[in-house]
């Protein structure tokens, strides 16, 4: 749990590899050679994974 008493949005095992799957994507070859286009990203998206890097943060901390 956070520190304010409220479960993690996400289960980190759930969303490690949509994470991996994105971080990839900062190679500029990779990223051309599977269409993602940058300007693409919306603000929903950035959320989500803002709400996912919390997740996985504190279940690595809760577990150290």
């Amino acid at each position: 749990m956070r520190d304010d008493g409220e479960k993690p949005k996400h289960v980190a095992k759930d969303v490690v590899d949509r994470i991996r799957r994105f971080r990839k994507l900062i190679h500029p070859a990779a990223a051309l050679g599977r269409g993602y286009a940058p300007r693409s990203f919306t603000k929903a998206e950035l959320d989500e994974f803002e709400d996912m890097y919390e997740s996985v943060t504190q279940s690595l901390l809760y577990y150290i």
